[in-house]
């Protein structure tokens, strides 16, 4: 029997080990026969023999399973619902004379022609995608006694009206109501701690909803496209508020954020277009990106003293807004974070600020060498540059749609890129330098106005840039950026800029450590992209999901799966180079089928070791 060469020997003693050790899990330490000298440790793991019987009621209507534990009363699970079922449909209390306990997972999913269901008391659990799709479906009687509803369970429910969650339930999974575009009526649980992501996402007749004192956190996506929330009250409580909460809430007119919240995630009040008035917390220490963006009927803010960083695109598009008051704390002001804001006439700050400063409505840095931004809604026709600015920041007056005559003053070196794009009512620049100091200003691109009107200098000549074609003057290499050099055909004026390395070149594709992905519902995983070649310049990957009902992805490539289905993950890069991962979610197993799996364990490991000793 033990013939063969050592190895073989030695794989066959370490299979019976391994055997020995799984019984013992169960039975407990003994001395094992054959194996003299040898005690296996006792464990504390024990497991309680459980039976599962699965049967069909008398009336066809229901599937389920009956799960029988030693020392503990027999239960009953729904499993399936006849996909025939229709209208109203009462979920019995008992079944063979066992407490219906929890309606299983994607139990009446796709039961398009019910309308309503009654629950009955005993049931405390409703499992992921319990009621998913079903279309028809417009009034639903909780049981008093339900504790917990699992992700997706009432997801694409497109007829249902109002929803009333008992106090006893203490977990709501995400996307939990997503896409029920009729619901009006929603009464959370006293005991909720959390709203999940997506939990309501797309509920667009969803006008008013209450936050119970205990929840601490909105998930992500909690209330994307709840396109009629009027009014919504935030608890004390809350501490944080996810990206893109409330993202696309076009009735939502104003918003108190508690004193307890320190973070708002990305895009959280995007297109908000009705909100009007806003009061943020004074422990809230960064505005993220977009946070604000597209708020059009938003006509003031204050940023509190709390706040170190505001995002690029934080106040985009809030045409509106005419003023906004920067608290003392703020280091660090991202591109473009009141782009397009045209009404803007006013920028305050603080005088305790270390970083930023003000001057008529004007943001300077502190020791105002250098302008930040010009509030493109003042009315004033004429602006004069205070002496001492040496530098005119990207962007500054970009869009400024009053000024027609603009004052530089000699200490002025450079004007970066953009910085008088679109200005076209600017009729005349006065520089208080001479011709030959202007010739050294560096003037960046997209400038045009120094090439459509004529700057008169201190010393009473005109001029004006017209610059001419880029002329390369150093080559790029692999080991240093080149040098190109353009002339101002008026003035002679000179401009240069780099190259970018040879090094720097285009992307050619993106690969995925995954092309396809098997995962259980409320698992994870994350997937890497590697962009190719190396030496690409264009590196930034951004992830997106097909579908983000049943799997997400965030910004680092972690997807987690969320309900049963398939999702398409996205890597792509700007210039549209992409790759896929088909990501495939399963139902997770419950805890009975877990507790079966570790006790049928050893037998399994014995039945594996004879299939090697003696072949199949």
């Amino acid at each position: 029997m033990f013939g063969g060469d050592k190895m073989k020997r030695k794989n066959i003693f370490k299979s019976l080990l391994a055997a020995a050790i799984a019984l013992t899990m169960i039975f407990g330490a003994a001395p094992l026969s054959g194996f003299v000298g040898i005690r296996l440790p006792m464990l504390s793991l024990k497991a309680e023999a459980a039976t599962i019987i699965t049967g069909t009621t008398e009336d066809g209507l229901f599937e389920y399973k009956v799960v029988s534990t030693t020392g503990l009363p027999n239960t009953v699970t729904i499993t399936r619902c006849n996909k025939n079922a229709s209208g109203e449909v009462t979920i019995p209390e008992t079944i063979e004379g066992y407490e219906v306990t929890a309606i299983g997972l994607d139990a009446f999913m796709d039961c398009t022609d019910i309308t309503s269901i009654v629950m009955p008391d005993s049931v405390t659990e409703i499992g992921g995608g319990a009621f998913k799709d079903c279309t028809s479906l417009y009034q639903v009687n909780l049981s008093n006694n339900l504790k917990e509803i699992g992700e997706g369970a009432f997801s694409n429910c497109t007829n249902l009206k109002e929803i009333a969650i008992p106090d006893n339930v203490s977990e709501v999974g995400g996307s939990a109501f997503l896409n029920c575009v009729s619901l009006s009526g929603v009464k959370l649980s006293d005991n909720l701690t959390k709203i999940e992501g997506w939990t309501f996402f797309g509920c667009t007749s969803l006008q008013e909803i209450v936050i119970p004192d205990g929840v601490k956190k909105l998930g992500d996506c909690a209330f994307l496209g709840c396109t009629s929330l009027q009014k919504i009250e935030l608890p004390d409580g809350v501490t944080e508020i996810g990206r893109s909460a409330f993202e696309r809430c076009e009735s939502i007119t104003e918003i108190t954020i508690s004193d307890k919240v320190t973070g708002i995630g990305e895009l959280a009040f995007w297109g908000c277009t009705s909100l009007s008035k806003v009061k943020l917390s004074n422990n809230l220490t960064e505005i993220a990106g977009a946070t604000f963006s597209s708020c059009t009927s938003l006509r003031e803010i204050t940023i509190p003293d709390s706040v170190t960083s505001i995002g690029g695109s934080a106040f985009s598009g809030c045409t509106s807004l005419e003023s906004i008051t920067i608290g003392s704390g703020v280091k660090y002001l991202d591109n473009g974070w009141i782009d397009s804001c045209r009404r803007l006439a006013n920028i305050t700050v603080s005088p305790d600020n270390k970083t930023y400063s003000s001057v008529d409505g004007v943001l300077f840095n502190k020791d105002k060498s250098e302008l930040l931004a010009y509030p493109i809604g003042n009315k004033r026709s004429s602006y004069t540059i205070p002496d001492g600015v040496t530098k005119i920041d990207q962007k500054a007056f970009y869009g400024c749609r009053y000024i027609e005559t603009l004052t530089i003053p000699a200490s002025v070196k450079e004007i970066e890129d953009s910085a008088l794009g679109n200005c076209y009512d600017i009729r005349t620049i006065n520089y208080l330098g001479t011709r030959e100091q202007w010739k050294e200003v560096i003037i960046g691109a997209d400038n045009y106005m120094f090439a459509l009107v004529n700057v008169r200098c201190a010393d009473d000549s005109q001029c004006r840039h017209v610059w001419g074609e880029w002329e390369v003057v150093e080559e790029a290499t692999y080991e240093k950026d080149g040098l190109e050099r353009r002339v101002c055909s008026l003035c002679k004026a000179e401009q240069t800029r780099k190259i970018p390395r040879l090094g720097a070149v285009k992307v050619d594709a993106i690969e995925l450590s995954e092309s396809e992905k098997k995962l259980n519902v409320g698992k994870s995983f994350t997937i890497t992209a590697t962009v190719k070649p190396d030496n690409a310049w264009n590196r930034t990957v951004t992830w997106r999901s097909s579908d983000p009902s049943i799997a997400t992805v965030d910004e680092n490539g972690t997807v987690t799966a969320i309900a049963e289905g398939e999702a398409i993950i996205t890597a792509e890069l700007a210039d549209g180079v992409k790759a896929e991962c088909k990501v495939t979610v399963e139902k997770k197993d419950g805890f009975f089928k877990t507790l079966l799996k570790i006790i049928t364990a050893p037998f399994r490991a014995i039945i594996n070791l004879f299939k090697k000793l003696f072949g199949k």
